[in-house]
């Protein structure tokens, strides 16, 4: 019983925080929404300045600039398999910083993604860390770990060092890796990403982590 209980209040707090967020994310510019097909999307902000994926979801990168700003817009939007928007972010960036940054990622072979693709500043904190490493832990399940840092990462940024730590919560390499996919756009500082791969057990799933992360 106090198991069912568990999951269920979990899976409340999801729902109230999707909600949330979702109303957060139609809010941004009143053009985009969660389910959204990627022509209309075109339509709406035009063709994406980069573009990246994995076997699970595509994510969309914009870089908006004026002459009369002292920042670059960053807009990423992530699509689902069936090629519909599940969600959207915003950040400024210092002008021109991300487009310098953008050329200067790998195009093949397995290398580290170049830093500071988010400002450090962006990274939880040790107080807010701590509190969503807590509330991780606490959930028995991985189904039930991998919705919060879901929810979680709609929001949050993370070092490679709290990606590591929070992937320790898992016990196998295959479940490291699903956790670690859904931080991986996240992070920022990718030239720690050896923290990340020294939690992997196996050389094999080392390659599959720095694979994962050169596509972000």
């Amino acid at each position: 019983m106090k198991r069912v209980l568990r999951r269920n209040h979990v899976i409340l707090l999801v729902l109230f925080m999707l909600l949330a967020c979702s109303m957060n994310m139609v809010a941004k510019d009143g053009v985009l929404y969660r389910g959204m097909p990627k022509d209309l999307v075109i339509e709406a902000i035009g063709k994406p300045s980069a573009t990246s994926f994995d076997q699970n979801e595509e994510v969309w990168t914009y870089i908006k600039s004026s002459l009369s700003e002292k920042y670059d817009k960053v807009i990423i939007v992530t699509f689902d398999n069936s090629d519909k928007v599940v969600s959207y972010q915003e950040q400024l960036m210092p002008f021109g910083g991300m487009r310098e940054h953008t050329k200067s990622l790998p195009s093949s072979s397995v290398n580290v993604p170049s830093p500071y693709r988010f400002p450090l500043s962006y990274r939880l904190n040790d107080k807010e860390f701590s509190l969503l490493y807590g509330k991780v832990k606490a959930v028995s399940f991985d189904d039930d770990k991998y919705v919060l840092l879901e929810v979680a990462s709609i929001r949050c940024y993370y070092t490679c060092a709290q990606c590591a730590k929070l992937m320790k919560l898992f016990s196998f390499d295959d479940s490291k890796l699903k956790a670690l996919r859904i931080m991986a756009s996240h992070i920022v500082d990718p030239q720690n990403v050896y923290v990340i791969t020294e939690t992997m057990s196996f050389s094999d799933s080392k390659d599959r982590a720095l694979k994962l992360l050169q596509t972000y």
